[in-house]
């Protein structure tokens, strides 16, 4: 057990100090009883003081935040690395109903989702527009990981490299399979991509050769319904409406060997994932250390004496 805050426990030294006090009155007060023979009235004010510094001592103990360690191996797969890619356009932007969570919100939450299944492999992250950028290198960080999806990225963050209308070029993601974007000792590499769909005109049996050449498999997931809007900051219709188009340019990617799973059918994302990542050799590389805190505990166990002490004043 350790103590995030030892100087905590100070607290309970200063407020020990009245209950010091009381116990030395209480004393005196014997003393002058027996010399005036006068008959003690129980032992229930050393009770009652006794129950006050329990529950002063409880709570210095919670003030100093006790804690259980628990020290544990990291494994990771020396063989696979994974990246989330991003679609970071405008139109990611948009919802299903007013109020309701955007694209890229359902992106990111998904996206934490499938790496905590897949804890094992290292996920790093990525964005594309007009051009795909590495935002994080794959890590088996959980918390770097989250953060990062969380809030290093975004709508418009970064923004494409031009203006165009309609700034998403899936063709770009050819890149992951050549701008080292993976570890050269990693053999299975794999890349989960987050878009809408609406995108440049694009080559899809070249994109597919060149993934195929960098030994790269990208599983695209798309998020978009008909009916989606994206609103203003004052909630005011911005007249996005989606392309009916794109479905053709995905079923492209489809023919091309490009699996494209919608986002609701996750299941069929991660046994997709799980079936190219497959198993492989591990290592222990680092260890992390977790925390079960007790001040919780202690401080419900103070409310015990509290009552205790509580009960015995209003007699």
């Amino acid at each position: 057990m350790l103590f995030l805050s030892p100087l905590g426990a100070l607290v309970a030294l200063a407020a020990g100090l009245p209950v010091a006090a009381a116990l030395l009155r209480e004393r005196r007060l014997g003393r002058l009883r027996e010399a005036l023979g006068l008959a003690s009235p129980g032992r229930g004010a050393l009770a009652t003081a006794l129950a006050g510094a329990a529950a002063v001592a409880l709570l210095g103990l919670a003030a100093a935040q006790p804690a259980l360690s628990r020290s544990r191996g990291i494994a990771e797969r020396t063989d696979a690395e994974a990246y989330t890619v991003f679609d970071t356009t405008r139109s990611m932007l948009a919802v299903q109903h007013r109020g309701g969570p955007s694209r890229f919100a359902r992106a990111r939450a998904l996206a934490i989702r499938l790496r905590d299944a897949l804890a094992d492999v290292r996920w790093g992250v990525a964005t594309f527009s007009d051009r795909t950028l590495i935002t994080l290198f794959p890590t088996d960080d959980r918390g770097l990981f989250a953060a990062t999806v969380d809030q290093a990225i975004g709508a418009g963050r970064p923004a494409p490299g031009a203006r165009e209308r309609n700034a998403t070029a899936i063709q770009t993601l050819g890149d992951l399979a050549s701008n080292g974007f993976y570890r050269p000792r990693v053999r299975r590499r794999v890349a989960v991509v987050f878009t809408d769909g609406e995108t440049q005109q694009l080559d899809a049996p070249a994109l597919a050769a060149r993934l195929h050449n960098g030994s790269v498999r990208l599983l695209v997931v798309r998020l978009w319904s008909p009916g989606d809007r994206v609103y203003d900051a004052r909630g005011r219709d911005a007249g996005y409406r989606p392309d009916p188009g794109s479905g053709r340019q995905l079923a492209a990617l489809r023919a091309a060997g490009i699996p494209v799973v919608p986002a609701r059918d996750a299941a069929q994302v991660l046994r997709i994932l799980r079936r190219w990542l497959g198993s492989g050799p591990t290592a222990t590389p680092r260890r992390e250390t977790e925390l079960a805190p007790l001040a919780p505990a202690a401080i419900l166990a103070a409310l015990v004496p509290l009552c205790f002490v509580f009960v015995r004043s209003r007699r």
